[in-house]
């Protein structure tokens, strides 16, 4: 990641840090319990923002295992993993626009046929 890569998801981090404090009860384990929820009130510093980044980054990219994680930094994870899952990775994007320019693969027509992919090569020429 960049410099302004990091510093655009550390900003977005203290939003969804700030929003997570303000409306996610965690539960601490004599609370689970009794099931009486215990809200958590933090003001984290830049550091600490800095460190549930990297952490939540490792998490995100397979080095470090989600179990590791803070319950908070859990709660995080889980969305943003959530909301990953909905959109392609720029390898992903890549590794499909490969595909569709060297005709690899199969879809479906639009009457629902199977049908084999052209190159955009092979396409224009005809």
């Amino acid at each position: 990641m960049s410099r302004d890569e990091l510093e655009a998801e550390l900003v977005e981090l203290r939003r969804a840090v700030r929003e997570l404090s303000e409306r996610i009860a965690i539960a601490s384990d004599d609370a689970v319990a009794t099931e009486k929820p215990v809200r958590v009130e933090c003001a984290p510093t830049d550091d600490d923002l800095r460190d549930t980044a990297r952490r939540l980054d490792d998490a995100l990219h397979g080095r470090l295992a989600p179990e590791q994680l803070t319950r908070a930094e859990n709660i995080m994870w889980n969305a943003m993993f959530s909301l990953s899952l909905g959109r392609p990775s720029p390898e992903a994007e890549r590794f499909f626009a490969d595909r569709e320019r060297r005709g690899l693969g199969v879809g479906l027509d639009d009457h629902g046929n199977l049908v084999w992919a052209t190159s955009k090569a092979d396409a224009a020429s005809r």
